[in-house]
């Protein structure tokens, strides 16, 4: 499971540049029994295990969404804020290894994330529908000066 598209992460640290922001992730799920049922423990609060953490980049969209979120540079484990995005799309995830220092990474890459409470409407999602339907109007216009033709 892990990172993937449509899993909730949570974000704890957001350092911008020109194109991106590079920030910490991770992904967690409940812990469940042999039946399927949420684990709780002595204080009734349900188990959770982490299944990925790490950096990512934000580009794109995404960049925007989670500049928006006001979290801080840098991780600071004394005072940990952290916000909760859904990723819309497919990670980009490259590998790399520099051979003259023996020393290789994972590079992620996320490119459209939605907020929780957004109400199920990606960020992007509006640019992308008005897009569309201009080209949904130009394709019918081109098709009725189609119609228009003598042959």
């Amino acid at each position: 499971m892990g990172l993937r598209e449509g899993c909730f992460a949570k974000v704890w640290s957001a350092k911008a540049s020109q194109y991106s922001v590079n920030s910490y992730v991770t992904v967690s799920r409940a812990k469940r029994d042999e039946d399927n049922n949420p684990l709780k423990d002595s204080s009734g609060k349900t188990v959770y295990e982490q299944q990925f953490n790490g950096f990512v980049t934000f580009a794109g969209d995404a960049k925007e969404v989670i500049e928006g979120l006001g979290l801080p540079e840098t991780m600071d484990r004394n005072s940990p804020v952290s916000k909760t995005v859904k990723i819309v799309g497919s990670p980009d995830i490259t590998s790399w290894y520099d051979t003259e220092k023996k020393k290789g990474g994972i590079n992620i890459r996320i490119r459209d994330v939605e907020l929780p409470d957004s109400g199920g409407e990606a960020a992007s999602k509006p640019a992308k529908k008005a897009s569309t339907a201009k080209k949904t109007s130009a394709k019918k216009e081109s098709a009725s000066s189609e119609d228009d033709l003598p042959f």
